[in-house]
Formats: C-alpha cells, structure tokens, sequence
C-alpha cells in the first residue's frame, strides 16, 4: 500500500497484489477508504448521473482503476479521475488517440492520461472524436477540454515507487474550473 500526494490537490492510494483485482475492487476500495475519514461512511458513495463518484457527506469526488496487480485510488476536491495502464502493445488504440489528440506520438502515458481525463469529465466509457491533451507529459500538467473545462494532471511512472513492470503508467486529471466555450476566448 502507497499513499502519495503527486498532485496538491488529490490523495492519491495505491496497493499491489500477485494476480488480478476483481471487477468490482475499484468500488471496494474507495468504500474502504472513505470509511477511514472522520465524515465519510461506507454507504456515503455516491454514484452521479454522469458515473462520476464521491461522498455525499463531505463533497469529496473519487475515482478508481485496476489493472493486473495494481489498484489506484484518488479523491479530490475537485471532480478526479485516474487510471493505471501496464505496458502493453496498443499500437490501434494509440493512432486512434493521436488522431483524436493532437499528439503526434502518443504513448502509454497519455493514453492513462485520456482514460482519467475521460473519468473527470464524467465522460468515462465514451470515445469522443476530439480530446485534446498536451502533449509532454513532465510535471503538473494543464489543458483544456474541447467542452471548455479547464484541467489539470500529472503522470508518473510507477516503477520508479513499486515492484512493477517499468512503464506501468498512473495518470491523474481533475477539473480546475468549468467555464463555456464561449466563455474562453
């Protein structure tokens, strides 16, 4: 288990296992934490409209990921996502995230990154035709979302903090402000 606070504005809570999480340990998990914080109960997560989760107790927004032995955990202020990505071969998946972000090369990294962007927007599950992200991925991170929020993000490899394939990814977005289109010029 790791708790780090990559991003000022998130908790982020880490654990790795032999073997894979199942489905539902996302859910688990942050029912698990929740219940350690003095406000928040069990009971207390709340699932949007929209998919996005969080407390009704204390407002807090969560989100989850698991891939193979790796479960991520985040909450926020602010409405967050996450993801963990393992090095695979996605050579498809990543000229479909190029066409769609912008980026020239993407990599593992901006693919978790468009997964947690995609949970903090609340548009997890769609593949949207447009998302832009930035295209270095070093330090805290800012863009904006075609639907006119603006975000922020970091990515890491988690190699460099756990006994973990080198090029497993974490990626972490959250919404800094919403404002319209219109609204930014």
């Amino acid at each position: 288990m790791v708790v780090a606070q990559l991003p000022a504005v998130a908790r982020i809570h880490i654990e790795t296992r032999r073997g894979h999480w199942p489905s539902d340990a996302g859910t688990r998990g942050l029912r698990h934490w929740l219940a350690q914080s003095p406000c928040c109960t069990a009971a207390d997560l709340a699932v949007h409209a929209d998919g996005r989760r969080g407390c009704r107790t204390c407002g807090e927004w969560t989100s989850a990921s698991h891939s193979d032995g790796v479960l991520a955990l985040a909450r926020s202020a602010h409405p967050v996502g996450i993801d963990v990505q393992l090095p695979r071969h996605r050579a498809a998946a990543l000229r479909v995230l190029a066409a769609a972000s912008g980026v020239s090369s993407p990599g593992i990294g901006h693919w978790a990154l468009a997964e947690a962007t995609l949970k903090a927007l609340g548009q997890a599950g769609h593949r949207p035709s447009r998302l832009p992200l930035p295209s270095e991925l070093a330090g805290e991170l800012r863009w904006e979302a075609e639907s006119g929020e603006a975000l922020a993000g970091c990515v890491v490899d988690l190699a460099d903090r756990l006994d973990v394939p080198v090029g497993t990814m974490l990626a972490v977005a959250w919404v800094v402000e919403r404002r319209s289109v219109a609204e930014a010029w």
